[in-house]
C-alpha cells in the first residue's frame, strides 16, 4: 500500500507494506539495500542499512509476538516508510530495488521495479 498527500513542497510520507512467508528465521545483522536511478541517467543513488532499523515493524500471527525483528519463520506483514521530497524530485521514470539479506547471504526479499513519478498542486491539475 503506497500513500501519497500533496503537501505543497514539504516531505510527503509514504507507507509500504510487503506481504508474504518467511521461509526460515532471519538473524540479526540483516541488511537492506536500495538503489535509485532517474531515467537512462548512469546516476543513481545507493545505501546499504541493517534490515531491522529500516523497517516500521513486522507483524506475524505468532502467539505473544508483538511487531518484531528480526522475523520467524512463518507469515508476516513488513511494513516501510519512505519519503519523497517533490522540491527534489523530478517528474519522470524511476527505476528502484529494494534488496534485503541475511547477514549470510541469503536473500529474504527483492523488489526490482520501474515507475513513472508525476504530481501536480492542486491549482495546477486543470
Amino acid at each position: 500500500m503506497v500513500r501519497l498527500q500533496d503537501l505543497k513542497g514539504q516531505e510527503v510520507p509514504k507507507v509500504n507494506e510487503l506481504l508474504g512467508t518467511f521461509l526460515c528465521n532471519i538473524t540479526n545483522n540483516a541488511t537492506f539495500t536500495f538503489l535509485a536511478q532517474y531515467g537512462n541517467s548512469s546516476e543513481s543513488e545507493s545505501g546499504t542499512w541493517d534490515f531491522c532499523k529500516t523497517v516500521d515493524s513486522i507483524d506475524q500471527p505468532i502467539p505473544g509476538r508483538k511487531h518484531e525483528c528480526p522475523p520467524q519463520k512463518g507469515f508476516g506483514l513488513v511494513m516501510m516508510s519512505g519519503w519523497v521530497w517533490p522540491m527534489f524530485i523530478v517528474p519522470g521514470n524511476y527505476y528502484f530495488k529494494f534488496d534485503a539479506t541475511t547477514k549470510e547471504g541469503q536473500r529474504i526479499y527483492c523488489l526490482d521495479t520501474k515507475i513513472y513519478l508525476d504530481y501536480k498542486a492542486k491549482d495546477e491539475e486543470n
